[in-house]
């Protein structure tokens, strides 16, 4: 496949050892920059294959749909929690969580709070009731065509959990490819090594439900056992310590 990979603005920690991963196998591949608040190239890539697959932002994922690249990114409606509450119903960390719009919510506790959307508005956490009477002021006050998040964002609305770990797994047509262990307790830890109990969970989750053939699922090790917290687009997503040769193989063999 030909990668059009975004250039590492956020300094990814797997960005190098994709680049290793995709010249160990002579793929070709682009490094691209986006225009800011849009969806164009700066300069548009040369693309030498039938076969695309993106790696960077959700907006580059988003790009990749609206041209039809083949397998592009692996977007779709699927990755909105509306839908997955669903599919994965009593496998989840949030199982109370609610929908709401961003403007309308009035918790008079604590509560864990994400976009109900993939689009990466901003990512999930904790947060007080009087931090977010701030927050939404600021974004009642917020009136440019620009702004990600609006009043009338989609929400989900959660009791915070105890979370002893958490855990990324990069599943295709059904099967953990990889993974990464990402936090323990409230503290930022990469590892490899990810517990044998998150990873069976993830890849029986697989096969209860798959929002597209690849994606990404987060696993919480919690008091009553694992829990899915979230799932994500594959090609928008961070790598953090997973195996990212062993990832670009696995896709390669997939959809190459």
């Amino acid at each position: 496949m030909f990668w059009v990979i975004q250039e590492n603005l956020k300094n990814e920690i797997g960005f190098e050892r994709l680049l290793r991963a995709i010249n160990l196998r002579s793929l070709p591949f682009e490094i691209i920059k986006i225009i800011p608040f849009s969806h164009d190239f700066v300069s548009e890539p040369h693309i030498t294959e039938d076969a695309v697959i993106v790696s960077g932002s959700t907006v580059l994922s988003k790009i990749a749909m609206e041209r039809g690249w083949k397998p592009g990114a692996f977007l779709n409606d699927n990755f909105d929690f509306s839908v997955w509450k669903e599919a994965y119903k009593g496998l989840l960390l949030n199982e109370d969580g609610t929908i709401e719009e961003f403007g309308k919510l009035d918790p008079k506790e604590p509560i864990f709070v994400r976009p109900c959307s993939d689009h990466k508005t901003f990512a999930g956490f904790i947060i007080e009731p009087d931090k977010l009477q701030t927050w939404q002021e600021q974004i009642f006050g917020i009136s440019d065509g620009y702004a990600t998040l609006t009043p009338e964002t989609l929400v989900l609305s959660a009791t915070p959990k105890l979370i002893y770990e958490e855990y990324r797994f990069f599943v295709i047509d059904g099967q953990v490819i990889t993974g990464s262990l990402y936090k323990a307790g409230d503290h930022l830890r990469y590892s490899q090594d990810c517990d044998e109990e998150a990873r069976a969970f993830a890849e029986s989750a697989a096969q209860v439900w798959q929002p597209d053939r690849a994606f990404v699922i987060d696993i919480a090790t919690t008091p009553n056992g694992p829990k899915i917290i979230e799932i994500n687009c594959l090609t928008s997503s961070g790598f953090y310590e997973a195996d990212v040769d062993c990832l670009v193989g696995a896709l390669e063999k997939s959809f190459g």
